[in-house]
């Protein structure tokens, strides 16, 4: 499974905390503009699910002219280090990654968790192997996403969830609550020290507001909001959830859920910050 890049196996101590890594992206996004997949700002992953039927698999590619070191960190909802199980790896709550020039890699979670867990991903370029411990934070290009599946009744279902901007502090995302669908929003917080506070303005697809709110995600955290159940105006509704956050730290994702228990991801866009509603 692993011949296309060298994996390193088994339990890992990782040179720096996760909470000292966030500030070096800041310092590489510098306000940047967001068109599609960025190689330098994008490094959250912000869908892993593990247990209860869902496993999740990892890609990652080589974009630069040297070879890269990258490390995969699992954050549970709560902010904390999150251990899930890899396969031909065991439990473990980071995975490094040794990729030469256009090489790519590929690896999945058992599924194998005592019970359903929900968490997000961050990926850091190193100067050197993520294990060793002088190994600092460097900008490297990378690729990367991990799909997220289900099994239920024999049938397997599955959802992208792409690496994306730890930065979107201004951007839109569509919902869609009508023909026995839901739909649910993500928001990441990745920022260690802060609470960051989101702004939720809902629109229905003619414009017109359905609710405005504010949502406090407390340090490093992820919540997700099931908007008919949150919001009851939205119900039967679709149309666009504006979000803006009061730090430099917001990743957005929405998940749409159909009627037999399929789902997909709806992916936001960014916009300019003079025109939010």
């Amino acid at each position: 499974m692993f011949k296309t890049f060298a994996l390193l196996v088994g339990w890992i101590t990782l040179p720096q905390s996760i909470y000292a890594l966030q500030p070096l992206k800041v310092a590489a996004n510098a306000e940047r503009p967001r068109i599609g997949i960025d190689p330098v700002a994008d490094y959250v992953i912000p869908i892993v699910r593990d247990g209860g039927g869902y496993s999740t698999s990892f890609f990652l590619s080589n974009r630069d002219s040297g070879s890269l070191h990258l490390a995969v960190y699992f954050v549970a909802a709560d902010g904390t280090p999150l251990s899930l199980g890899i396969q031909d790896m065991g439990p473990t709550t980071a995975v490094p990654v040794e990729l030469a020039v256009n090489q790519s890699a590929t690896f999945q979670t058992t599924g194998e968790s005592a019970s359903a867990v929900d968490g997000y991903a961050m990926v850091f370029s190193f100067d050197r192997p993520a294990t060793d411990p002088g190994a600092t934070v460097k900008i490297g290009l990378f690729s990367g996403q991990a799909t997220f599946m289900k099994s239920m009744n024999g049938v397997s279902v599955e959802a992208l969830a792409p690496i994306s901007s730890g930065f979107e502090t201004t951007s839109a995302v569509a919902f869609d609550n009508t023909g026995g669908y839901s739909t649910a929003i993500i928001l990441v917080n990745t920022d260690p020290y802060n609470v960051t506070d989101a702004t939720l303005t809902i629109r229905d697809r003619s414009g017109n507001m359905l609710q405005k709110d504010d949502v406090m995600l407390t340090p490093g955290t992820k919540q997700c909001i099931s908007l008919a159940t949150q919001y009851p105006s939205t119900a039967g509704q679709t149309g666009r959830v504006f979000v803006s956050g009061s730090g430099p730290y917001l990743t957005p994702i929405a998940l749409r859920v159909n009627g037999t228990g399929g789902f997909t991801t709806l992916l936001p866009w960014s916009i300019d910050s003079r025109l939010m509603p």
